[in-house]
């Protein structure tokens, strides 16, 4: 069984109130500053378009929140009308992002197909207000099941999962456990306290160069570290002892310092500020349909102490340790409450065009484990129906301010990194040179270990980067 019926005593779904992260999402939404991100899927074989329509209509009915419109200020309801998907006979990818729409009109999913002989890509394009990376990937999972029981291949059609729409109504319940029980109060304090340490720490901009007539490329900016790449930062993380984000992270704060204070030519000063997604899902949410479950980490320090050695490092391991460990991403969704309690509160703070992070770092992981089912693989590629997926990517949104965000996966092995740069100050080349700067910064790492004779830091290791969502 692929949907849990309600029980016949239970209320209708609809109206549903909005958690106050969706309320947040909504109201920071702006012309120029989408809160829409997609996830890409490449593809090859022929698509078949009549069984991925009807995979399509069939999973939408799964996820209630992605065919549902905003209706007051605090509550959804369904969508008038059906969402059909976009055919598009190209294979673009930058004119996906640009999509400002007000969720009073339509739902908070497109899905756009870029169809060429042999090959196609899917796009998912979806509100943060009502889904997240995760819960995209999770709709993605079931719409591929979907298709592969429509479709004649020399494997057995995949089965869909069970989901449960009346979880929808527990999405504020974040299912996250702490090393010991702490009372309201403390989480209040410590909310407050993240709350003035974010406000009261300006973080610096990414220097860019103000553009005059704002344009993206063609295609989305990406650079891939191969397999072999991956699995030796991997196995750098794990000689230290830490997570492969900590690194990642590291390197992240290494590549800012070092592009603004070449773009400032001189020292920079001031804080960065990293903001890196976490998700709240616990074991209870299997069976939750798509939805926003996240947090967020605000990670800041002193531009003069990003430095390239194991102090920072460690530094940097021991406080996302602490994060994971008492689930401090959840403080962000608590400080939304006590902001969204307040009348106007949310609409000031939103409108208000502070910049809260220098960049985002978001880490999907990889993507297949963040399927509920389990398909065919072949050569690192996933087999659905009559169809090899190659890979899976997207790019997380941008707010004034935070003019870079970046979204990391690890399909078939890889580390594929694409940046979703603010086209008012990143033309389309000076967008690719950060990200190459970026993934330069990272190859750095195992050149660097090959000159000291650290030979292990090559070997094949197949543990699981942190995914924050």
């Amino acid at each position: 069984m692929s949907t849990t019926p309600a029980d016949a005593s239970s209320p209708p779904l609809f109206p549903l109130g909005m958690t106050p992260l969706e309320r947040y999402f909504v109201s920071d939404a702006r012309p120029g500053y989408p809160m829409t991100f997609p996830l890409f899927m490449d593809l090859e074989g022929e698509l078949d378009r009549e069984a991925l329509e009807a995979a399509f209509h069939t999973t939408l009915t799964r996820h209630p929140l992605l065919m549902a419109t905003r209706s007051g200020k605090r509550q959804w309801s369904p969508a008038t009308q059906p969402q059909q998907i976009e055919w598009m006979d190209t294979n673009g990818t930058s004119q996906d992002l640009e999509d400002f729409h007000d969720l009073k009109q339509k739902p908070g999913l497109r899905l756009k197909v870029h169809v060429s002989p042999g090959r196609a890509r899917l796009c998912l394009l979806l509100h943060h207000a009502t889904c997240d990376g995760l819960g995209g990937l999770e709709f993605l999972g079931d719409l591929l099941a979907e298709y592969s029981q429509r479709v004649p291949a020399t494997q057995p059609p995949t089965a869909v999962s069970e989901v449960d729409p009346e979880m929808l109504r527990q999405r504020t319940w974040f299912d996250v456990t702490v090393p010991h029980a702490v009372s309201t109060s403390v989480v209040l304090k410590a909310a407050a306290g993240e709350a003035w340490r974010l406000f009261s720490r300006r973080p610096e901009y990414v220097e860019g160069s103000k553009q005059s007539a704002p344009s993206r490329a063609t295609d989305l900016p990406v650079a891939t570290l191969s397999a072999e790449e991956f699995s030796g930062l991997r196995n750098l993380a794990r000689q230290r002892g830490i997570n492969t984000h900590d690194l990642l992270l590291r390197d992240a704060f290494l590549v800012l310092r070092e592009w603004n204070d070449e773009h400032l030519k001189r020292p920079m000063k001031g804080w960065l500020r990293i903001n890196v997604p976490m998700s709240l899902r616990g074991k209870r949410d299997k069976t939750m349909p798509a939805a926003n479950l996240l947090g967020y980490a605000m990670i800041t320090r002193r531009a003069e102490v990003c430095e390239d050695g194991d102090a920072f490092l460690q530094n940097l391991a021991d406080e996302t340790k602490f994060m994971r460990d008492w689930a401090t991403g959840a403080l962000f969704a608590h400080g939304l409450s006590v902001v969204t309690s307040v009348p106007g509160l949310l609409a000031g703070i939103t409108n208000f065009h502070r910049r809260i992070a220098t960049m985002v770092l978001s880490h999907l992981g990889d993507p297949v484990h963040r399927f509920h089912q389990s398909f065919p693989e072949d050569d690192g590629d996933l087999l659905v129906g009559n169809l090899r997926i190659t890979n899976i990517y997207g790019v997380p949104p941008i707010r004034p301010g935070t003019r870079i965000a970046i979204m990391m996966s690890s399909f078939g092995g890889r580390l594929t990194m694409a940046i979703n740069a603010d086209p008012r100050w990143f033309d389309p080349a000076l967008a690719e040179r950060f990200l190459d700067a970026y993934a330069e910064k990272l190859r750095g790492r195992l050149r660097e270990t090959s000159e000291t004779g650290d030979q292990d830091a090559t070997a094949t290791f197949s543990d699981s980067p942190a995914a924050p969502g």
